[in-house]
């Protein structure tokens, strides 16, 4: 009879045990729960956040379009016959009509100063000449009519190997705050 109270006793305290074991193991598993709830609220906080980055992002996106797209609309685009100038080395006398320093706005003769005709592109205008880079319509001369363009080069020789060529030019009807 022994035996079998000692048996009984040994398979209770096994039955003890567990329960203590099981127990255990319940309440890390309630609190690696708690713990990953806790994340996932952490994670929904962030995510909605992330959501409003998002939709911020997309509406500045569509601003920066429409104010690209209205930048890039208000500039023009066309092919021009070019012809060059030195208003220091005038050895045709085509090239200046006074003062070889002051152009007819104001602004002194060099690169990126541009003659052109003001009622195809406006005075003070912004301009990108393929092959020669951005400058301003800062000048204008008796030749220069329509679709044309008068470039600088500092030397008459320099302005004479230049010759007449098609260059296309874009403008803008941002005005530089030029001299006069």
């Amino acid at each position: 009879m022994r035996l079998k109270q000692m048996l009984f006793l040994a398979a209770l305290c096994g039955v003890i045990c567990a329960y203590g074991w099981v127990a255990q193991q319940t309440r890390m598993l309630e609190q690696q729960c708690q713990e990953m709830e806790q994340e996932a609220r952490l994670l929904e906080q962030e995510n909605a956040e992330l959501r409003a980055w998002v939709e911020e992002l997309k509406e500045l996106h569509t601003i920066t379009d429409q104010k690209m797209q209205e930048w890039l609309d208000a500039w023009q685009v066309d092919e021009f016959e070019a012809t060059f100038y030195s208003p220091h080395d005038d050895r045709n006398g085509l090239n200046s009509s006074g003062n070889p320093d002051e152009t007819a706005l104001g602004y002194m003769p060099g690169p990126g100063c541009y003659a052109v005709d003001f009622d195809v592109i406006p005075p003070h205008a912004l301009m990108f000449v393929e092959g020669e880079g951005w400058g301003v319509a800062g000048d204008t001369g008796g030749a220069i009519k329509g679709k044309r363009i008068d470039i600088y080069r500092g030397s008459y020789d320099l302005a004479m190997r230049g010759g007449r060529q098609n260059v296309r030019v874009m403008w803008n009807g941002i005005r530089i705050n030029g001299p006069k």
